[in-house]
């Protein structure tokens, strides 16, 4: 299980929006914020500054290499990172890595078969595209089993649907009548310490065929012709 009080929170790819929000919402509920919370961005992608002009908590880092230590984040959040990684394997490895024991990790990736993926010009229109399937099947293969799934960004925001209240409304009408439209998936998986060992196969005994052995009769009978 994740460590009790705050937590410690890292975002990796561009996830200062998410952080941001996640401040927000403690704030508001009146809960105690994170005890730490770091932006980390791959190279390929750049960095910006966050959270403000006079802090920064960004790093530009090696996705197969974060410099983090082992066990050291309770929660870690993904947005632009695993549909554009350079080396997945290792990005995957390192999340294990650095997650606390029971520590969780949220991913959100364009979904195949959304109308987002298709389009170049949009925000996840670029890298590789995922279905629900094959996402659960590549995190448990890293000991990353998923523990929730669901679908999101129905349509483009437009409008009075682009913040607030009409996000919340298009969210939840859209999971009702427009799951086959969905844009994104998000996933949440948490940390498994040991890999599950499948039931050993029965071992069954295998009978030889037994040799038999010629009476000596026969073999003097079958040598007595020959001088």
């Amino acid at each position: 299980m994740a460590r009790s009080g705050s937590q410690h929170v890292a975002g990796i790819g561009y996830a200062p929006p998410l952080l941001d929000q996640l401040l927000v919402r403690h704030d508001v509920a009146g809960k105690k914020p994170p005890a730490s919370m770091v932006a980390l961005m791959p190279a390929a992608q750049g960095v910006v500054h966050w959270p403000d002009t006079h802090r920064n908590a960004t790093a530009l880092v090696e996705e197969d290499a974060l410099p983090l230590p082992d066990g050291s984040f309770d929660r870690l959040v993904l947005i632009h990172a695993l549909e554009v990684a350079d080396h997945l394997p290792g990005l995957l490895r390192e999340l294990w890595r650095v997650l606390s024991p029971g520590g969780r990790v949220i991913i959100i990736v364009p979904r195949r078969r959304g109308t987002w993926a298709g389009f170049e010009r949009t925000p996840f229109g670029s890298g590789q595209p995922y279905s629900s399937q094959q996402l659960e099947r590549t995190l448990a293969s890293y000991l990353l089993p998923v523990t929730r799934i669901r679908r999101s960004l129905f349509v483009p925001p437009f409008g009075p649907f682009s913040q607030g209240r009409g996000v919340r409304f298009l969210e939840r009408s859209g999971a009702l009548f427009l799951g086959s439209l969905a844009g994104l998936l998000i996933v949440e998986a948490e940390k498994q310490i040991y890999r599950a060992v499948p039931n050993a196969p029965v071992q069954r005994p295998v009978f030889a065929p037994a040799i038999r052995k010629p009476a000596l009769g026969s073999l003097s009978q079958s040598h007595g012709g020959e001088s």
